[in-house]
Formats: C-alpha cells, structure tokens, sequence
C-alpha cells in the first residue's frame, strides 16, 4: 500500500509538471525583440495585482512592502529537494550574474519554502545565501503558503508518511515573474536555463 502511494504521488507530480511544461510550451511562445528567439510563460491578459500575506525570512517580514518597488522573481521548493530545488536556484544565480555583469538590475529573488515544518528561516536564509548573497529565503504557515500558490498558478503537497520527519513534497517548478506593483506578470515554465530566464527578463524589459 505504501508503495502505490509512493508512485501515485510521484505520478500526480509529474502530470503537474508536465502539463505546466506543455501549458506554457503551447498557450504562450511570444516572440522577443529578437525573432528567433522565444519564450515558455503563461502571461495573464494584463498584469494580475496579488495579495501576498506575510511571510518570515532571517531577517524579518516578508510582505508586500518588501516585494513593492522592485521586480521580483520567486520560486516555490523546500530544502530537502535534492535536485529541482538547487538546479533552478543555480541557473537563477547564474543568470543573475550574466544578467548584471551586462549592466542591467536583475530582480530580487524569493525562494519560498513549502515545507515549513522542517526548513526554519535562520536555515532557510544560509540555503539561499549559498547560492547568491542578495537571494531571499521565506516560508509561513500552510494556509500562507496555499493563498500564495492558488494566486501565482503554482501546486504543493505532502505524502504523510509513518516517520513525520521523512514525509515526501511535491511542488511545480514555476517561476513567478512579479512587477514592481505586485502584480502577476508571468509563470516561467520549467525547465529553466540560464538562457530561458534572460530572455524572459529580456521580453518583459527589465
């Protein structure tokens, strides 16, 4: 019984991901300034204003104070994701550094955590520092934490398992492209390279 559970879960994560993959693949392409050049994102018709409760970093709230005035890029993962998680948060890095030795301001990054039964915000701020000094680690209560996804068409959800510190997590691999106003400009869909995420940024005029 466990087993199927497993694989039930692990295939309902993979539907999800691959729809989001083919949603974005095919509902939007849009051409860049450069026509060879195209995009995966889901773009609302006009820029969707979001309500983000406040979240907890290591170095306080995390609200929509925090996130107006700036451009922002978030992605939904937890700490003990062994791949998606530090793959995605390295091509982010990685483009930020491109992106800014080309003399442009990359947005601020908001990796939020949707495990916050094991992943505290002191831990949590030391896992995305690793990656880039000015990236922002924060998480919050579940209820938080859902009113955030259902608002930016992303998904979690946890595997109870018999050991409560080894239950398993599933997350769509989006990134959330945030305007300075707080609106929903776009989700970045997976995969991600260091290429797809400049010329996102790229399409958008940042």
């Amino acid at each position: 019984m466990k087993v199927n559970r497993n694989v039930f879960f692990v295939a309902i994560i993979l539907l999800a991901t691959i729809s989001g993959f083919f949603v974005g693949q095919f509902l939007f392409a849009p051409e860049s300034t450069h026509p060879q050049v195209k995009i995966r994102a889901i773009v609302p018709e006009s820029p969707r204003k979001l309500a983000i409760p406040a979240l907890q970093s290591d170095s306080g709230s995390l609200d929509m104070a925090a996130l107006e005035g700036k451009w922002n890029l978030v992605f939904f993962g937890f700490m003990n994701c062994p791949d998606v998680c530090p793959a995605t948060l390295n091509t982010v890095a990685q483009a930020k550094k491109q992106f800014e030795q080309a003399g442009s301001e990359f947005p601020q990054v908001v990796f939020i955590s949707i495990d916050p039964y094991r992943d505290n915000v002191k831990d949590l701020g030391e896992y995305v520092r690793y990656f880039d000094e000015a990236f922002i680690g924060a998480t919050g209560e579940e209820k938080l934490l859902t009113a955030i996804t259902v608002q930016t068409d992303s998904t979690f959800m946890t595997l109870p398992s018999e050991n409560p510190q080894e239950y398993q997590v599933g997350h769509s691999a989006n990134l959330i492209l945030i305007n300075p106003a707080v609106e929903l400009v776009a989700v970045l869909a997976a995969p991600h390279t260091v290429e797809s995420v400049i010329d996102a940024l790229n399409h958008f005029q940042l």
